[in-house]
C-alpha cells in the first residue's frame, strides 16, 4: 500500500491485494482538494485451462469510476482473458470500455474511508 503525496496533500492511494493464489488486485484512488474524483481498479483471477498441461488462463477485470462530490457520475468497465498457451491474446489497450451502471457509490467510498483512515496509524490489526 502506498500513499503519495504533493506538497503535504494526499493525491493517489494504491491499495494492492491478494485472495489465496489466485486473485490479486490493485485499487487506485485519485484525490484532490482532499476530495476522491476518480478510481482505478484491476483484478486478476487465474485458473488451469483446457489445453496443453499447465495451461492457465487470467480473467482480468478493470474498473474505473468517475466522481464529483463522492458521487458517481461515469462508470466503465472491461473484461477480458489472457490465455498462456495461446498464439494470440487481445490487447488489453484496444479491448473497449464499456459504461455500466454505476452502483453505489459505498463501493469504492467506503474502502477510501477506511485508507484514509489507517493512513498514519499502523494497519497491522485492521480487520475492518
Amino acid at each position: 500500500m502506498g500513499y503519495f503525496t504533493k506538497n503535504g496533500n494526499l493525491k493517489l492511494i494504491v491499495h494492492s491485494y491478494n485472495e489465496y493464489d489466485h486473485y490479486e488486485a490493485v485499487d487506485r484512488y485519485f484525490v484532490q482538494d482532499s476530495t476522491l474524483f476518480f478510481t482505478y481498479s484491476t483484478s486478476t483471477a487465474w485458473s488451469f485451462d483446457d489445453g496443453p498441461e499447465g495451461s492457465t488462463k487470467d480473467n482480468i477485470k478493470e474498473n474505473r469510476t468517475y466522481l464529483i462530490a463522492e458521487k458517481p457520475v461515469k462508470c466503465l468497465e472491461k473484461n477480458f482473458t489472457i490465455r498462456s498457451k495461446a498464439s494470440t491474446n487481445p490487447d488489453p489497450e484496444s479491448v473497449p470500455n464499456r459504461d455500466v451502471n454505476c452502483q453505489s457509490a459505498a463501493i469504492v467510498l467506503k474502502p477510501y474511508h477506511i485508507l484514509t483512515k489507517y493512513r498514519f496509524k499502523s494497519t497491522a490489526n485492521c480487520l475492518e
